[in-house]
């Protein structure tokens, strides 16, 4: 059941996600264009973030708007 998750996201990005539902997805204008990570270790950023593609620098400024709200939410 499941099979197809082109609706989700494409054959690339399914490859490189674990088929568009193990991993943790980076959406961008409502397409899978990477993944990020949480991180606990204490100096270092606490979302990690891998691009599939190279993000534009609006794509970026609302990355990082969304990474400080769930920092904040972090605590």
């Amino acid at each position: 059941a499941y099979k197809d998750r082109s609706l989700v996201v494409d054959a690339d990005a399914a490859k490189k996600t674990g088929n568009g539902i193990f991993k943790p997805l980076l959406l961008t204008e409502g397409n899978v264009n990477g993944l990020w990570k949480r991180n606990d270790k204490k100096g270092e950023e606490r979302v990690l973030l891998t691009a599939f593609e190279k993000l534009s620098s609006t794509q970026l400024k609302m990355i990082d708007r969304e990474i400080k709200r769930y920092t904040e939410f972090l605590g």
